[in-house]
């Protein structure tokens, strides 16, 4: 992980009380080791709740969060680093202003970190985080005592944003790509007003979430078996095939489908991170799509196959030599042919 930039501003506001804005009058130090790891552990929180989306479409002469990260990153001068303060304080208070307005809404620490991970992915994201009380052991008078403290809450995010960079430097007009994730959060009074703030506007993309899965499914080490031996390949895909298909039409959740097949509601997002795999934690699974993990099948001069995945480059090859020539290797089918070709 390396941090490039990060500040933390405190917006603060009650429940059926008026907001109060304290800003950080200057960066932190992001070669410090504490807050690396801190970024490091925001960061991750995006695999348990990360839907995709995009910058909604706003009025040109409108005050954005969109139009203020757009100087942030294509103004040359001054240079970024000193463009970087005025841009949080600039945003910062567009939310102040939507937010002291809103009597149900509840503030917190904004974090804005610029930061790239050991993926080689810049992100630009931003953090709400709540304090949370909580209790320590202290010796006083050699009598083990009990205080409490607060901290703040980063196991539990109240909101959160994250900014693809390069996908959103190099987005083409009228692209169905995303380059914007955010935390699903249920709290609407939270997620409304944060939301609203960064324009953030979500695009199902459920085909390709969809094939993202697939991908995934048919590379990660599967699970072991009551041996302590790892299971088939085919039978991990008919597993997750059989899971998926008890949603419904429902959106599937990853991380539940990541705890029943690995008994790790982790592993499936881990891998997606790690191997710079695009996922949303919930997503409606394309039926077309997801049955490709049970069975493959091609058609053309009306011939038609089907086989298990399993089977391509073993029992079933294009030839190298001749991208027109499939080679098949199976007796039974073989024999089927000759059997019928009697008559």
């Amino acid at each position: 992980m390396q941090v490039n930039r990060i500040i933390i501003h405190n917006l603060k506001k009650e429940q059926q009380e008026k907001a109060e804005l304290i800003v950080s009058d200057k960066s932190l130090n992001p070669n410090d080791k504490t807050v690396i790891s801190f970024i490091t552990e925001l960061n991750s929180r995006f695999k348990a709740n990360y839907i995709q989306g995009v910058f909604a479409e706003k009025s040109a002469d409108e005050d954005t969060f969109q139009k203020e990260f757009d100087t942030y990153l294509k103004k040359k001068k001054p240079a970024i680093d000193e463009r970087f303060l005025p841009f949080t304080l600039k945003t910062i208070n567009l939310l102040y202003n939507r937010i002291d307005s809103i009597s149900a809404a509840k503030g917190g620490y904004i974090v804005y970190a610029d930061y790239e991970t050991l993926q080689s992915r810049h992100y630009f994201s931003v953090f709400l985080i709540r304090d949370i009380t909580g209790k320590v052991f202290k010796p006083k008078n050699k009598t083990i005592t009990i205080e409490e403290i607060i901290h703040a809450d980063t196991t539990n995010l109240a909101m959160a944003c994250r900014i693809d960079v390069s996908k959103y430097k190099s987005i083409k007009q009228n692209s169905d790509d995303t380059y914007l994730g955010f935390l699903s959060i249920k709290q609407q009074e939270t997620s409304a007003y944060f939301l609203d703030w960064i324009g953030a506007e979500r695009r199902k993309k459920n085909k390709e979430n969809s094939i993202n899965l697939i991908s995934i499914i048919t590379k990660v080490d599967p699970p072991n078996d009551e041996n302590g031996k790892p299971i088939e390949r085919a039978v991990l895909n008919r597993q997750v095939y059989d899971y998926i298909k008890t949603y419904g039409r429902k959106e599937v959740n990853i991380n539940s489908l990541s705890k029943f097949i690995f008994d790790d509601e982790t592993v499936i997002m881990n891998f997606a991170e790690e191997n710079d795999i695009e996922l949303a934690s919930d997503f409606y699974p394309d039926v077309n799509v997801m049955k490709r993990l049970i069975v493959h099948s091609a058609e053309g001069e009306d011939i038609k196959i089907s086989y298990p995945p399993g089977y391509y480059m073993d029992k079933i090859k294009i030839d190298e030599k001749d991208p027109n020539t499939i080679i098949i290797k199976s007796k039974k089918l073989a024999d089927a042919i000759r059997e019928t070709e009697k008559i």
